[in-house]
């Protein structure tokens, strides 16, 4: 380490903490591997600091970088030009501030949105002329602009970071995530191909193991989306293998692993290799089991997303005897996650419900699907009430996941109706035709569950 950048770390250590230079030497990471795209948000007033720490990093490397600041909303909006058409020559890095002269205002916020949606729509053209990082830089409000207004731009990033003084961190001393939790829940990138590549810049550098997972996972979640499965599994193989350069010893990286097994196992799920996909998914809950006895209360939620994907397999295969209890065990660590931290856990804990109910009617245990379906729609119903943008606005793999149950809509109003009870539909029916439970969000209805027995 040169003396400027031990002098640049020691000033993030002072103002952001052990965690904040952590993070930092992650960011000079992805720096010295090429990233093309890395988002940091912090105090506006702390930016100066990390810029410094850029240029004392790129002088250690004989570079330097290249400023953009905006002293105005309509400079702001020339964003996108003002980057195709730079002079790189001699230079390591791009970076963009939105860091305004003043204290951000609405006005301002307004033009950082605008700017980064003609950003979003002529990447490809500033990705082929800016061959060199870009470190797109704001305060802590940037980082919902971007999920708001240029999430393909946010989704080929390579990193996202966020810098809190002790004092202001929003984590401190509080268990990681804070919003709603979906197990399966990942940005899917828009060019996988590009966010694949961005992983292979990566490759061999331990520190970085954890990031480069985390590429080769967005990026099987962009080709899950393309229907390139065959690409998605051999991407998500990668990242399993990358996991496993760290030893078995970092309980962390076992309960990543475990979750990517998982998602493998859905994806093989989806290819019809149930047997794969079953060995896969016990591969994972061994690992969630072992990490749960030996540190409770942090990795309950793989073990029940694992279990939860398992049961689905199981039923897929007909094999709903086995898939049952699986599905009941997630159904109640679910319950108990949520009674831990309510507000969190819901959207897991209906997709476990809808799991167990579909075995349960598959069973021929009809009553007992009667009132899980009821258990459904009062799991859902505050989440749709709090987030109908969530649940409506974003695609089918958004919608809420009402009902995962793969038999025709005739089979269910025969089974319901012969069990005696009044039956209502809703607005909305499935698909006609079998549904795949890996692939039931695509059948889902808007706006409520689509029958109610009473």
């Amino acid at each position: 380490m040169t003396p400027t950048q031990s002098s640049a770390h020691q000033e993030i250590h002072r103002v952001f903490g052990e965690k904040g230079l952590e993070c930092w030497k992650q960011l000079e990471g992805h720096l010295e591997a090429g990233a093309a795209i890395l988002v940091l948000h912090l105090p506006a007033s702390h930016a100066a600091i990390c810029e410094q720490a850029l240029t004392d990093f790129l002088a250690g490397r004989k570079s330097t970088h290249k400023s953009m600041r905006f002293q105005s909303e309509g400079e702001m909006l020339r964003a996108a030009d003002m980057l195709a058409n730079l002079s790189l020559d001699g230079i390591g890095a791009v970076w963009v501030s939105f860091v305004g002269p003043r204290p951000a205002d609405d006005a301002w916020k307004i033009a950082c949105g605008k700017a980064l949606e003609s950003l979003e729509q002529s990447h490809q053209k500033i990705l082929e002329h800016v061959k060199v990082p870009i470190v797109f830089v704001g305060e802590h409000w940037l980082e919902g602009i971007f999920y708001e207004v240029a999430r393909d731009l946010l989704s080929m990033r390579s990193m996202l970071l966020g810098l809190y003084t002790p004092s202001e961190d929003p984590y401190s001393g509080k268990p990681l995530p804070t919003g709603q939790q979906s197990f399966i829940g990942i940005d899917a990138a828009s060019n996988p191909d590009y966010t694949f590549e961005q992983g292979k810049r990566l490759a061999g550098r331990k520190y970085l193991v954890t990031q480069r997972a985390e590429l080769l996972l967005r990026t099987a979640a962009g080709y899950q989306q393309n229907g390139r499965l065959d690409l998605a599994e051999s991407t998500l193989r990668t990242a399993l293998a990358t996991l496993q350069e760290v030893p078995a010893t970092n309980t962390a990286l076992a309960g990543e692993r475990a979750r990517v097994l998982a998602i493998l196992a859905k994806t093989l799920g989806e290819m019809g290799r149930h047997r794969d996909a079953v060995a896969k998914a016990q591969d994972a809950e061994r690992i969630c089991r072992r990490l749960v006895k030996v540190q409770t209360g942090v990795f309950e939620f793989t073990l029940l997303g694992s279990l939860d994907v398992l049961a689905r397999i199981l039923g897929n295969m007909g094999r709903f005897d086995e898939g049952l209890p699986k599905a009941q065990e997630a159904v109640r660590i679910a319950e108990q996650l949520v009674k831990t931290k309510p507000g969190v856990y819901e959207r897991v804990w209906g997709d476990a419900a809808q799991t167990l109910g579909y075995l349960l009617l598959k069973l021929g245990r009809t009553e007992e699907a009667l009132l899980q379906a009821r258990e459904i729609e009062r799991i859902y119903e505050p989440l749709v009430k709090a987030e109908p943008e969530f649940f409506e606005g974003g695609g089918p793999e958004r919608w809420p996941l009402w009902v995962k149950y793969s038999i025709r809509w005739g089979g269910w109003r025969k089974r319901l109706q012969s069990s005696g009870r009044r039956v209502r539909f809703l607005s909305g029916r499935p698909k006609r035709g079998p549904l795949n439970l890996n692939r039931s969000w695509r059948f889902c209805c808007i706006g409520g569950p689509w029958f109610l027995a009473s």
